[in-house]
């Protein structure tokens, strides 16, 4: 690698091409308060242009001098002619030293070091030499990531977006795979509920003929209820897509929640439907701390055998 030497550049030398940015962060409050305060501890490291200069490393830094109205600063300069790998390996290492990279950066360096790697496993290879995942399968769902629309790697970032849900969005329109995300990225849900919400949206879609964006465009007033937490939001899409994605399924579901209303069981006794109301055996659990207690239970039972709903319930099933 060529050797760097320290010299003082004049900010506005520094050009705007970005080619080798690897960091996302944008919380400069506390690097301007240090750079005011002691100056550029840490100098940036620039490349020789045959005019002026472009950086390799230091954009935030460069950013916030700016914002102090300095004028020129010191850089570390490597000269002209440096090939483009020797810049992509400091801008990563520059960025891997200061903290752990995020999964955008880790895609955005994988990209970067993509080009000068003839096949997977050399990338491989240079990435577990920078600190960089080294397991195949494990660069194959990072690498993408960053060619995502800027709101769903946002979304990734503030971890709304799980990244299994991510490596789904790739295969979809950058307006449908906004739309999940801006929705996720609103609710947080978990991964689970995630995957549960997009399956049951694409689902719906798909038989509807519907694009992805318009359905979850219809969800938009749950979304933004004021009187509803997160939770509750949730809850509500969810059963509004499952009523919507199985409409007999969900009419089943609501007259078996009315007869075990109607049927007022009490806390030791449980009526279980089967699943998806698809077979004929319901289920009986029954608890009791004391031989009362399982007497009172027992007589429960008893007129749940004879109440009308019920009889009506069970003769539907044969």
């Amino acid at each position: 690698m060529r050797s760097e030497k320290l010299e003082t550049v004049r900010l506005s030398d520094i050009g705007s091409d970005e080619r080798f940015r690897i960091t996302t962060r944008t919380d400069n409050d506390m690097l301007r308060e240090s750079i005011r305060y002691a100056g550029l501890i840490s100098p940036p490291i620039l490349l020789q242009m045959l005019s002026g200069f472009m950086i390799v490393c230091g954009f935030r830094r460069i950013s916030v001098c700016r914002s102090l109205g300095m004028t020129d600063i010191p850089a570390r300069i490597m000269p002209i002619g440096t090939g483009d790998v020797e810049c992509v390996k400091l801008a990563i290492t520059d960025n891997a030293l200061q903290r752990s990279l995020n999964l955008i950066e880790i895609s955005l360096s994988l990209n970067l070091l993509s080009p000068f790697s003839d096949n997977e496993k050399e990338l491989s290879r240079v990435a577990t030499s920078m600190g960089l995942p080294s397991n195949l399968s494990l660069i194959r769902k990072i690498k993408p990531l960053c060619l995502l629309p800027i709101s769903v790697q946002q979304g990734i970032l503030s971890e709304s977006v799980a990244l299994p849900i991510a490596q789904e969005l790739q295969g979809m329109t950058d307006q449908e795979s906004v739309a999940i995300a801006e929705m996720f990225r609103e609710l947080n849900p978990s991964l689970n509920k995630q995957r549960e919400i997009l399956t049951l949206i694409k689902e719906i879609a798909l038989r509807e003929n519907i694009s992805l964006s318009t359905l979850t465009g219809q969800f938009e007033d749950m979304i933004k209820d004021p009187d509803a937490d997160k939770n509750q939001k949730i809850q509500k899409i969810r059963l509004c897509l499952k009523q919507r994605r199985y409409p007999a399924l969900s009419r089943a579901e609501a007259d078996f929640e009315r007869v075990v209303k109607n049927l007022h069981l009490g806390n030791g006794l449980d009526l279980i439907a089967p699943k998806y109301f698809e077979g004929r055996e319901y289920t009986v659990a029954l608890r009791f701390k004391t031989l009362e207690e399982l007497r009172q239970n027992a007589s429960r039972l008893d007129r749940m055998m004879l109440d009308p709903g019920f009889i009506d319930t069970l003769s539907a099933s044969f």
